[in-house]
């Protein structure tokens, strides 16, 4: 008899170090590093941690080894980040109305998840930007400042994968491959084909959109600065196979857990300076883009020390920082994973 928990150990440990790209992650870097650079100078650090934040996004899954997203993917994705980051803001103060909005963008982000790999992105993009723009709740002249900030630290960020090829190509080598322009166009039929409970495609995307707007209500009666870690880690975990499910969740645990513990002892330690913090920020940023497809579990513990970093540099304290992202990344994994044992789905034929 197969031993389950065999399985899951070589899924959570599977490592690829041919994806590794120190270059590929100097460029997303560098995304993350021009918003922190332009708020330190401008004496607005809370708005160079927004932008930042904006680049870190979406540049994460932006390119693999041989292939990265196209830019014109990359400005689609910038742009529907700006949108959801203005609408999350200003529905934040109305419980319904934001899960509402939360379930809508992870029913048509799951519809679109296997029907176009260009679109896809931008819709999980979408829905990432909703969910963390919920927790920030104001008016809207701030909403629009907050989109702003991030739609510029996405352009910044395909700015760079634009001009990334021209570096490769002057250091010797060559380019990676561009992936696909998004297409509406081709899209949009097997969109409405798959409008019906019998499409696996569909009852993926209803369960993603009720597994975030449970998540986002259960995550409100914690007692977290930050719950959307909750829905968060239900939208990244939560996919169409049982490996990939299971796989990425006990991964992100286990990478979330030690990244917590490194990065909490470290702050706690040192107590570093601001410029230090940002350094930090920075260092953890490139070793995101670099091990993203490597391992998933190496990912999420730099992930994590990136993200205690980064909301300490934005005013946090790092015990209540790292203390939400335990807690959240632990219920959101586990809510995931219990979801796709309650409901399991088939793929699209």
């Amino acid at each position: 008899m197969p031993n389950p928990w065999g399985r899951f150990s070589r899924l959570t440990l599977k490592t690829d170090w041919s994806q590794w790209d120190p270059l590929g992650g100097l460029r997303g870097m560098l995304g993350v590093a021009f918003p922190l650079i332009a708020g330190f100078a401008a004496g607005r650090l809370t708005d160079g941690v927004i932008g930042a934040s904006g680049a870190l996004a979406l540049g994460l899954g932006s390119f693999q080894k041989d292939k990265q997203t196209h830019p014109g993917v990359l400005l689609l994705g910038a742009l529907a980040m700006a949108l959801s980051t203005c609408l999350g803001t200003l529905t934040g103060h109305w419980l319904w109305l934001s899960l509402g909005l939360a379930s809508l963008w992870g029913f048509a982000g799951g519809l679109l998840f296997e029907l176009d790999l260009p679109l896809s992105f931008v819709g999980n993009k979408a829905i990432l930007a909703l969910l963390i723009a919920g927790g920030y709740p104001s008016d809207f002249p701030a909403a629009l400042h907050r989109s702003l900030l991030v739609l510029s630290g996405g352009f910044v960020q395909a700015l760079l994968a634009w001009a990334e090829g021209s570096l490769r190509v002057w250091r010797g080598g060559r380019p990676r491959a561009w992936g696909g322009a998004p297409s509406f166009s081709k899209t949009l039929a097997p969109f409405k084909a798959n409008l019906a409970f019998a499409s696996p495609l569909f009852q993926g995307a209803l369960r993603l959109a009720l597994a975030l707007g449970l998540s986002d209500l259960g995550s409100r009666f914690l007692s977290l600065q930050r719950a959307y870690w909750v829905p968060l880690t239900v939208l990244i975990i939560l996919r169409p196979e049982f490996d990939q499910t299971f796989g990425r969740g006990l991964g992100r645990l286990a990478g979330t857990f030690l990244g917590v513990g490194f990065a909490t002892a470290l702050s706690l330690w040192l107590h570093p300076h601001p410029l230090v913090l940002a350094l930090f920020v920075l260092l953890f940023s490139w070793l995101c883009f670099t091990l993203f497809a490597v391992n998933y579990a190496l990912f999420a513990l730099a992930l994590t020390a990136y993200v205690v970093f980064m909301v300490t540099l934005g005013g946090m304290n790092e015990e209540a920082a790292a203390r939400d992202r335990l807690l959240g990344t632990l219920a959101g994994g586990l809510f995931a994973m219990l979801v796709f044992g309650l409901w399991p789905v088939g793929r699209k034929k």
